[in-house]
């Protein structure tokens, strides 16, 4: 008996949630179905409960509400539903050509010509700022250089043959500004002063008296200083012409007596268009030969 009440119930349960259903469609249908309220749902057994005992209020509530959503009164479907909805809505297939996502292109290719233009603008601003760091380190070039040439060395091109046979018409020197800044020129510098009669033109000769010397040169071509003979070796030849040296000249505190290595070749100290050489008019020494490349060295002073 008890096996046939749990399938009578179960055959009255089946039916009775039909008529259930047939009554809400009934309802819904009807224009002031949102005034109506629905009939409570019996909790329904399943088939594996004993009939005395019923679910609880928490399955029953929780089985009712997914069979059975309430209807909103708006007539509009289900929140929960509409999101379930969107959510089990297959998502769109992508097609693919060269193994690139044809949406991607479609969707990125105007950002594509924003960043092609951003990159041609960076390009732009690099080229321009490529253009000022070499301005930039051109005019630190030529800064170095005028330093170089005006306070520390300076190039120097040899005419005539005054100087032989320390230095050839034609050699190109670098002369050194910057020593006399820490000390006087000494005997037998070679050194580079203007020529007072004759713009932008250089006179190169060995330094032979230093100030407050006297300096006399005899018939025989022997240099005296302070009465005493000079012993140097820098003269290609003796002496025939002492010129102004014939008689002792007594030097100035800032004056120095020049002469040419070719002795007999050379406008001088001796010339009274050159005579003595005033300290505030030497440019330099004569430091090395740069030019021709077979002679690159240094000028032998002492």
């Amino acid at each position: 008996m008890a096996q046939q009440g749990r399938h009578f119930k179960q055959k009255s349960g089946k039916h009775t949630g039909k008529r259930q259903r047939d009554e809400e469609l009934d309802i819904r249908q009807r224009p002031d179905a949102a005034d109506v309220p629905l009939p409570v749902a019996k909790p329904q057994l399943r088939s594996g409960f004993d009939p005395v005992t019923e679910p609880t209020e928490e399955a029953v509530g929780s089985r009712s509400e997914r069979s059975n959503p309430p209807p909103s009164r708006s007539g509009s479907t289900n929140v929960r539903n509409s999101a379930g909805l969107a959510e089990k809505k297959p998502k769109e297939k992508k097609r693919s050509y060269n193994n690139v996502d044809e949406e991607w292109l479609v969707s990125e290719s105007p950002s594509r010509k924003k960043t092609h233009k951003k990159n041609k603008n960076s390009r732009g601003r690099s080229v321009v700022k490529s253009l000022i760091s070499w301005i930039l380190y051109l005019a630190v070039l030529v800064g170095i250089a005028f330093l170089l040439v005006h306070f520390v060395g300076q190039r120097t091109e040899v005419i005539g043959s005054s100087m032989e046979h320390t230095l050839y018409n034609g050699d190109n020197i670098i002369v050194d500004k910057i020593s006399y800044r820490f000390h006087e020129p000494e005997r037998f510098d070679v050194i580079v002063f203007p020529y007072q009669h004759e713009e932008n033109t250089h006179y190169i000769k060995r330094v032979i008296g230093l100030p407050g010397e006297s300096v006399r040169i005899d018939g025989e071509g022997t240099i005296f200083i302070n009465g005493e003979e000079l012993q140097e070796s820098y003269g290609s030849e003796v002496i025939k012409s002492p010129g102004l040296a014939a008689e002792e000249i007594l030097l100035g505190s800032d004056e120095y007596f020049v002469l040419g290595d070719n002795r007999n070749a050379s406008a001088d100290s001796r010339d009274p268009q050159v005579g003595n050489v005033k300290r505030d008019t030497i440019i330099g020494k004569a430091w090395l030969r740069i030019w021709p490349l077979n002679k690159i060295e240094f000028i032998r002073h002492q």
